[in-house]
């Protein structure tokens, strides 16, 4: 792959064998502690009608924000969170994700230990 100017890009190594994102690759392995983000949290979020686009864009940008999903029930979104320490899932929760546009209410629960289950494949 090359650049307008002629010099030449290089891909992440996972991607250039072709094992991004595959089951068993070392970016699946790696536990989210040992890559230094020892707190784990998952936040629901109570949003405002109609503002999901723009609240999903918004934690699309939003650090430390692992993965998001609109649900059906009490809360209109969860969405897990990992950082380093209590106080960056603070700042996180309290200052970044409180301050979107759209969101009415948070509510968090600290994850104490996690376990993969069988899946589907």
């Amino acid at each position: 792959m090359s650049t307008p100017g002629g010099r030449r890009r290089r891909a992440l190594p996972c991607v250039r064998r072709g094992r991004a994102g595959r089951r068993g690759s070392p970016r699946s392995r790696i536990a989210p502690h040992k890559a230094g983000l020892g707190t784990s949290a998952y936040v629901s979020l109570t949003i405002e009608q109609n503002s999901w686009r723009a609240v999903s864009a918004r934690l699309r940008e939003t650090p430390y924000v692992e993965n998001f999903a609109l649900v059906g029930g009490d809360y209109d979104v969860l969405a897990l969170v990992r950082t380093p320490d209590n106080a960056t899932l603070r700042h996180v929760v309290l200052e970044l994700i409180q301050d979107i546009p759209g969101i009415r209410a948070t509510r968090t629960w600290l994850v104490f230990e996690e376990a993969r289950g069988a899946g589907a494949g």
